[in-house]
């Protein structure tokens, strides 16, 4: 593993992610306006209002590899960098400011994710439901929770870049990157649950059934990279003598591959856009008697709800071309 990765080879690494995550979005943009004639989703806002935070945060980069805080062997304590006492203190403020849209970009792709959720969860599963709205509530309190750590965690404001012994103290840093992360990790495995709950009451063609547990399951990956992330910055953040690049590098990945993540599941249609999803009730080869038979799940939130009901043409829609 690279421990001290050069500026603009990180530089590289984030604007080729972001130029996928831009493919990404443009294929669903296409797939929805062009291919199906519909009006975008909440989720494609989310998504593209993702992408401009993603851009955002490694635009601060930039600014920051022609300062020289992103030369290689620079720390986050300055360590090595060879610019003035005033452009330290620049570079400081413009970190902390970048930490905005690096977190937002982090809960839009969870927007992103949720907003499909509250699509393809029938009504009639309360429970699970009610689950999906505790998560939403709790991605938007952790996402309050965050901003308003990095704003009041260090008052006054000018604390972040202050040079002097009234700068804000190691301590207070870690905390709020303990914080920030762990509201962060337990948002994303809430949402990788979330699928499951759903997925296996379907009635679905296996080949569909496969594909939705492989796009869903990619959430691993996203949960896999923030974990990543910490323990680097975890073991070698002590006395902030761990390299700006390879903080950049890990931190841009988690919320950049998150993102793209989060966008893929939107993508599924695409392998066969035009297919409709064949249900219980509408295959021609069965009786008329059979095709009509209720199949009744012994789950509490369906005892009124034949199973076939799982696959009502809308939620099969939803599957298939949302």
């Amino acid at each position: 593993m690279v421990m001290d990765p050069r500026g603009g080879e990180v530089i590289a690494v984030q604007w080729t992610l972001l130029l996928v995550a831009f493919g990404v979005i443009i294929a669903r943009l296409y797939l929805r306006l062009i291919l199906q004639r519909r009006r975008l989703l909440a989720s494609d806002y989310f998504m593209c209002a993702g992408w401009c935070t993603a851009a955002a945060s490694a635009c601060f980069d930039i600014v920051f590899y022609q300062d020289g805080a992103m030369r290689q062997g620079v720390t986050l304590g300055l360590v090595g960098f060879e610019g003035t006492a005033e452009e330290a203190s620049e570079f400081y403020k413009l970190y902390h400011f970048s930490d905005y849209p690096f977190h937002t970009t982090f809960y839009l792709s969870k927007a992103a994710l949720l907003s499909v959720y509250l699509q393809v969860f029938p009504d009639f599963m309360v429970k699970r439901r009610r689950f999906l709205w505790a998560v939403i509530t709790y991605v938007a309190a952790s996402y309050t929770t965050t901003i308003l750590f990095l704003t009041v965690s260090c008052l006054p404001t000018w604390r972040h870049w202050a040079l002097s012994d009234e700068g804000c103290s190691i301590e207070s840093i870690r905390m709020t990157f303990e914080i920030a992360w762990s509201l962060n990790i337990m948002g994303d495995i809430l949402i990788f649950i979330l699928p499951w709950l759903v997925v296996p009451e379907l009635t679905l063609r296996p080949r569909l059934r496969y594909s939705l547990y492989v796009t869903f399951g990619l959430g691993i990956i996203n949960i896999s990279f923030s974990i990543v992330r910490f323990a680097l910055i975890e073991k070698y953040g002590a006395d902030l003598i761990i390299t700006i690049t390879l903080v950049e590098l890990w931190s841009f990945m988690d919320s950049c591959i998150g993102l793209i993540i989060a966008c893929l599941p939107s993508l599924r249609p695409y392998f066969k856009w035009k297919e409709k999803i064949k249900y219980y009730g509408e295959d021609r080869k069965q009786s008329k008697t059979d095709s009509h038979k209720p199949i009744i799940s012994s789950d509490p939130d369906m005892v009124k709800e034949p199973a076939n009901a799982h696959t009502s043409i809308q939620v099969q829609r939803t599957f298939s071309v949302a």
